[in-house]
């Protein structure tokens, strides 16, 4: 009876014993993959880094590019603008909205010996102005300025 019970004692303690010897292996593996991470950096750590592009100049919503081409297609076409003067890169384009339409303002650069005029029409473009509908992007109309 006395060799049984020490047997039952025994096959316990070889159990407690290699119940720890797991327990500190597991212990082992997770301190050493913190140390892993440690060594390459959390995956919860937020590093930021320098924006490789340079900072932005110019930010248009989709909605107003929409609109736009709507009316940069009208600009293209129009026969009351000389072709000579339909060169997007001789305008500034300025975007609006007005009630349930966006605008577009295509206003002509000036040379420097036209720095005096105000409005109108210039040697490299024809100001006008585009009226573009929100609902279906739709041309609404179009104004020159004289």
């Amino acid at each position: 009876m006395i060799m049984i019970a020490m047997k039952a004692h025994a096959l316990k303690m070889a159990t407690f014993l290699v119940l720890s010897l797991l327990l500190l292996q597991c212990r082992h593996q997770v301190n050493g993959e913190s140390q892993k991470e440690k060594d390459r950096g959390s995956i919860y750590e937020t590093k930021i880094e320098p924006d490789p592009l340079p900072p932005v100049d110019v930010a248009i919503s989709g909605e107003y590019l929409k609109a736009f081409s709507v009316a940069y297609e009208a600009f293209r076409n129009d026969v009351e603008i000389p072709e000579q003067k339909r060169k997007l890169e001789n305008y500034r384009i300025e975007f609006r909205q007005k009630g349930d339409a966006y605008l577009m303002l295509f206003s002509a650069k000036r040379l420097p010996s036209e720095s005096d005029i105000v409005g109108g029409e210039s040697e490299l473009g024809k100001d006008v102005l585009y009226r573009v509908s929100k609902r279906d992007y739709r041309m609404l109309g179009r104004n020159f300025f004289k």
